[in-house]
């Protein structure tokens, strides 16, 4: 098996880890492996919407993390000197950029020396345009900590300068350009987004009819019907908040906060508690609204069985006493 299809196995199976749904399509992963370089393939999962850092797993388990140079030990080894180490984004070595003659490339390794050792403040700050870039995904990195999704993240925009090109002496900022145009324009991040999906008006007002012919032996009436559907859809409603409110809190800082540093402790049932949030069952409430209308109702209807009931045991007592 070639480079290639190591690679692209290894993001599939990525992309197919329990907690999220794939993104690659059969279609995906056979143009994946026609491509002619790893290169091609990482930057094509990332536009695809795989997250920066299941492509930098990928990249790992296969050994193709080439984070270092493979001839640098064999130069080193027969004393030819430190070989120059590789330009980021698979460029070679007479590339010539967008912008020509900037050809200060960024080479392997220099997400590290530039970023590694940054105050954890403008961590937070370079975490935050990465997420607004869609180059990072809440819930996958350590917040002020240049980790490994946050280097695999940072090694797209560094690639993508190098393809625009870097001045001479300008490495330490030149990058800023090629993150704002990920800002400007995001990839698609990939995690999934909470819909709410209003229940079938059909199922709901039967579900209500039965109520009413099981209970009390008649049809609802209209402004009963309205009611009580309205209801109910309100109530699911607040399930599906409620749910997306515990799953934005589950994923981790959001821009906001990585912006101002208040990250906070993000711990679920902390959050449960602190806001009395109870679980919302649509249809439990729905039983409790229809009996809590009927009640007069149905003591009416009870009185008026008790009454009969009452009645016909008089009769049957006086005809007893007759016979």
């Amino acid at each position: 098996m070639n480079d290639v299809d190591k690679f692209v196995a290894a993001i599939v199976e990525q992309d197919s880890l329990a907690g999220s749904n794939p993104i690659l399509s059969e279609d995906d992963i056979q143009q994946m492996q026609l491509m002619g370089s790893v290169n091609d393939v990482q930057m094509y999962a990332i536009e695809k919407g795989i997250d920066a850092g299941k492509v930098n797993n990928a990249l790992i388990s296969t050994g193709l993390d080439t984070s270092s140079d493979p001839m640098a030990d064999l130069t080193s080894l027969f004393g030819f000197g430190e070989a120059e180490k590789s330009i980021l984004g698979g460029l070679p070595s007479d590339y010539s950029p967008r912008n020509a003659g900037e050809t200060d490339f960024y080479r392997e390794g220099d997400e590290y020396n530039i970023f590694a050792n940054l105050p954890t403040e403008d961590l937070y700050n370079l975490q935050a345009r990465l997420i607004q870039g869609g180059l990072l995904a809440r819930g996958a990195f350590t917040p002020g900590d240049f980790d490994t999704s946050t280097a695999g993240a940072i090694r797209l925009v560094l690639s993508r300068q190098n393809r625009i090109g870097v001045k001479s002496g300008e490495k330490s900022t030149a990058w800023n350009e090629s993150l704002l145009l990920y800002q400007n324009e995001p990839l698609p991040s990939g995690q999934e987004v909470s819909v709410y999906l209003p229940p079938d008006y059909a199922e709901v007002s039967t579900r209500v009819r039965n109520l009413f012919t099981e209970s009390l032996g008649r049809d609802p009436q209209n402004y009963e019907l309205q009611l009580l559907s309205e209801q109910f859809y309100s109530d699911t409603q607040l399930q599906s908040q409620q749910q997306s409110e515990l799953q934005e809190a589950a994923l981790g800082p959001t821009v906001e906060e990585l912006e101002t540093g208040n990250i906070g402790n993000r711990n679920i049932q902390d959050v449960v508690s602190e806001t009395g949030m109870q679980e919302v069952s649509p249809t439990g409430r729905l039983y409790e609204n229809f009996n809590n209308l009927i009640a007069k109702e149905k003591d009416r209807l009870q009185a008026n069985d008790d009454i009969q009931n009452t009645g016909r045991l008089m009769l049957g007592t006086i005809l007893g006493t007759r016979r």
